[in-house]
Formats: C-alpha cells, structure tokens, sequence
C-alpha cells in the first residue's frame, strides 16, 4: 500500500475509533473498564500491511491476555483463556465490560470471539483481511454477520478474566518451557512481517516453517496438559499466519 494511502487508511480508521468511542460514553459507562480507550487506540494505530491479525487477536489484545498484532486460531484463543484461569460465566446477567464473548456453531466450532463494552455495545473484528478494522458496535449489528443456516443455530458464551481488569500486562501468564522461547522468537519476526516493518521473502517464510515442523515434536513432550495445548495451538496460529504470508491472495 503506497505511504500516502496508507496514512489515510490509518486516518480514517482513527476517526471511527472517535466516534465510536464517543457512542460509548454515552452508554453504561459503569460497565466500560477505564483502561479500554488506550486499548481501543493502539488497535486502531497497528495498520498489518498483511492478512492475519482477525477477531481472536482482538480479543486476546484487549484482554491483555497477548500483545502480538498476528493471526490467532480458535485453538489458541481457548487455550489461553484456560491458560490464565479465566472463567466461563454460569449467570448470563453477570455482565461486565470488558468480558469475552464467543459464538459457537451447531457443530461446537469457534467461530467468531468480541469483547464486551456494555450490556449493547461489543468491541468486534470480522475476518483476517488487513482491510477489515476493528470496530465498535452494537451487539445486533455483529451478530448480523453470523446468521445459521437453516436447521443450524449459534450458542454463546461470556468469560472473564481478571487481567482485563488491570492495565498491568505482566498479569498474563506464558509458559517458560524452552520450546515457548523458541516460538516467541518466532512470533516476533512474524510480527515485523505482518506489520509491514520487515517485507518476508520465500526462503525466510520456508526456513521459519521448518524450524516449526521442527519443534513440534518437543511440544508434544510438554508434561502440563495447559501448557502443551497453548503451545501447541500457538505453534498451528503461526503456521497458518506464515500461509497468509506466502500467499496473500
């Protein structure tokens, strides 16, 4: 994307955010965490040159739960929910902002995560495409996107997470296992990628494929059954975000 485009991309993007956010001062504000307009900004400032970053990395992002602006698969976003100990809602009307949303299909597939703002407004990204931003809306206008077919139906849950309660980043937990170095070396250059601060050839895209077809077998002799789903699924997000990679289209 040519720099001047690209800025006015960003302005654009920036000026939705305003009013989005201005539409959430004007909801229950008592449900909004203080700390989601900086979290609503830095989404809003990171432009991907590159496919990836999709709903599920919102969702971790604002739950400060990952930092990283890349693709993540359903996997991985239930792995790091069970990861740090958040809980699953039992009480539909214990509501929260700040709390993560997941809709399931009829076959119990992930298919889409958002973050709840107010009991109307939701924080949503759809899809993987660089175009797409993440928004702001009402809860009905995402819900929109996924409607079952027929003799399908959708079932949602609501989690909660006690380090989308602080701004503290630190809270979130990673693994220390020498395998999760290696990945988060991984990551980091997949981040550059996706950003667009670092253009990937074929030969880098191939050499960072094998080196993970490499660790997956130290992954699987990962001992806590938590820790080897989170690696393990983070291992497929960054397979599938170098796929995007070598092939944009």
């Amino acid at each position: 994307m040519p720099p001047l485009k690209r800025s006015l991309a960003i302005a654009v993007a920036f000026a939705a955010w305003l009013q989005g956010l201005a539409a959430l001062g004007e909801s229950s504000a008592d449900l909004a965490p203080v700390q989601l307009e900086q979290k609503l900004t830095q989404l809003s400032a990171s432009h991907p040159l590159w496919n990836g970053p999709n709903c599920h990395q919102a969702t971790l992002f604002i739950a400060n739960l990952s930092q990283s602006i890349r693709y993540v698969d359903a996997p991985e976003l239930l792995a790091s929910l069970r990861w740090n100990h958040c809980q699953r809602l039992r009480d539909v009307k214990d509501r929260r902002g700040g709390d993560i949303g997941l809709l399931f299909n009829s076959h119990g597939d992930l298919i889409h995560s958002f973050t709840w703002v107010s009991d109307q407004l939701v924080v949503s990204k759809t899809g993987f495409f660089s175009s797409f931003r993440t928004t702001i809306e009402t809860y009905g206008s995402m819900s929109s996107w996924f409607q079952p077919g027929r003799g399908q139906h959708y079932t949602q849950e609501r989690w909660r997470c006690d380090v989308a309660s602080s701004t503290d980043q630190s809270l979130s937990r990673d693994s220390s296992h020498p395998v999760a170095t290696s990945l988060r070396q991984i990551e980091r250059q997949v981040v550059t990628w996706v950003s667009g601060s670092d253009l990937p050839d074929e030969r880098s895209l191939r050499a960072e494929l094998k080196t993970l077809q490499l660790l997956a077998g130290d992954i699987a002799t990962v001992k806590d059954p938590l820790e080897r789903a989170l690696l393990q699924a983070r291992h497929l997000s960054l397979q599938k975000q170098i796929l995007l990679l070598a092939d944009p289209d």
